[in-house]
């Protein structure tokens, strides 16, 4: 019933966050935060065709520029500067885990980061990083809560910075893990964006995501014995010719037991390092991209930037990319939102 007057409903709630941001305080901003996200379905991916798609991409961009007016406003104080923050975040519609729409939140600057990973740059690069959870090892990734907001904005800040936690289950295949592998879990992360002043709202400079230090033990801790060795293997003597030469395996049998003598992860955790973990990962990629095969190497080898991975951890602490008002963020949403204990997971 509201698709006929989309334009006029956005332009509508235009002035109406424009009024509300200027009323509403700080402890009123996940109130407004719902309403922003339940407005999404009437204003986001399902926007008309033609001239009314063009009137509705016209009042969008017009909000956005308000929106990045008043954050931007040398007058806007901290409430105003973080309600500006959480209407782009959510009409932007963000859910990183939605890889076909990347394009609309991040460049070949941006910047994603999992502390038990590493580094992933580039529109193409977090795209690719993404999507290793739908690839033919996971059954589904899905989403199973709305979003909860938490923002430490101050008056200063010169971007937005928002946290949020989302609940999902995990659906493991039986190709590499025991049958009917699940985990309910707690995710996340925290973006730090500019406003566009365009349809698109926001732009993403970096991103840190959130897991539960558990879930990823209990993930790359519990696939069969010996599976990953034969994935890594397979790849590596299929798919990068000039790295299983490099090796000098004899055969499958000797290649495989070179992984198997690796840890699955290292420090509990970490599949950034000489880990099997960290092998499995990039074998998903080099399935399909060859310059991800250096990465799955026994012996240490550089890729085509210069880099060596699944050789050294760097063994970042969940403290080193999240505050302590952050990681309590994810905890107490966790616990009194999903309905978890303070490890964040449980099996479904």
């Amino acid at each position: 019933m509201f698709g006929f007057n989309k334009a006029t409903v956005l332009a509508a709630l235009s002035l109406f966050l424009s009024a509300a941001i200027f009323h509403y305080g700080v402890e009123e901003k996940d109130t407004l935060g719902k309403i922003i996200m339940n407005e999404n379905r009437l204003l986001g991916k399902n926007r008309p065709q033609g001239k009314r798609s063009l009137l509705l991409s016209a009042a969008r961009t017009i909000l956005s520029s308000i929106l990045k007016f008043l954050f931007e406003s040398p007058l806007s104080g901290k409430n105003v500067k973080t309600l500006s923050c959480f209407a782009a975040f959510g009409l932007a519609e963000v859910d990183f885990a939605d890889t076909d729409s990347h394009d609309n939140w991040f460049n070949d600057d941006s910047v994603m980061e999992l502390y038990a990973a590493g580094k992933y740059y580039g529109l193409d690069g977090i795209r690719e990083y993404v999507n290793f959870a739908y690839c033919d090892d996971f059954t589904g990734y899905d989403q199973l809560s709305d979003q909860v907001l938490f923002s430490e904005i101050t008056k200063d800040s010169d971007t937005c910075n928002i946290t949020y936690a989302v609940k999902r289950k995990a659906s493991i295949g039986d190709l590499l893990f025991p049958p009917d592998t699940c985990y309910e879990i707690t995710a996340g992360a925290t973006a730090r964006f500019s406003l566009t002043g365009d349809d698109n709202f926001i732009m993403v400079e970096k991103v840190n995501i959130f897991y539960p230090e558990a879930y990823l033990s209990s993930l790359f801790e519990g696939s069969k014995d010996g599976a990953y060795a034969e994935r890594v293997c397979g790849i590596m003597e299929e798919n990068c010719g000039d790295v299983w030469t490099a090796n000098e395996f004899a055969d499958q049998a000797e290649c495989q037991e070179s992984v198997e003598e690796m840890p699955k992860v290292e420090g509990g955790f970490f599949f950034d390092g000489r880990s099997q973990g960290c092998r499995w990962l990039h074998s998903v990629f080099a399935a399909t991209n060859e310059e991800h095969c250096p990465h799955i190497s026994s012996i240490p080898l550089e890729d085509t930037n210069g880099k060596t991975k699944c050789q050294d951890s760097e063994l970042n602490q969940l403290s080193s990319m999240f505050s302590a008002a952050e990681l309590s963020f994810f905890e107490e949403t966790s616990v009194n939102e999903f309905g978890f204990d303070e490890t964040m997971i449980s099996t479904c």
